[in-house]
């Protein structure tokens, strides 16, 4: 309904982080810049937090962050499917 507030989550793992300026094409269409501002080790996992108005977290292989040279303060684009969205009534 409009005007209604919801909330809406995606899960970590259905977040995708590219480096800046993000230039590979994606079916995923949502697509924001966004700086890291942190990172926290989990086993062979890294949950990437990200600033991009609010905060979206990430969850990447410890490998794709070494790759990719991420570091707190490093700009990146964040991506994720519209499917992967969930709408929580408030």
């Amino acid at each position: 309904e409009a005007g209604r507030q919801v909330l809406a989550c995606i899960r970590p793992e259905d977040v995708v982080v590219a480096p800046s300026p993000g230039q590979g094409a994606t079916s995923a269409r949502n697509r924001l810049p966004g700086r890291i501002t942190r990172l926290t080790q989990l086993g062979s996992q890294v949950r990437v937090e990200v600033d991009s108005g609010f905060v979206l977290a990430a969850l990447i292989t410890r490998r794709s962050c070494e790759e990719l040279s991420f570091r707190e303060g490093s700009e990146v684009i964040v991506s994720f499917k519209a499917s992967s969205a969930h709408l929580l009534a408030r």
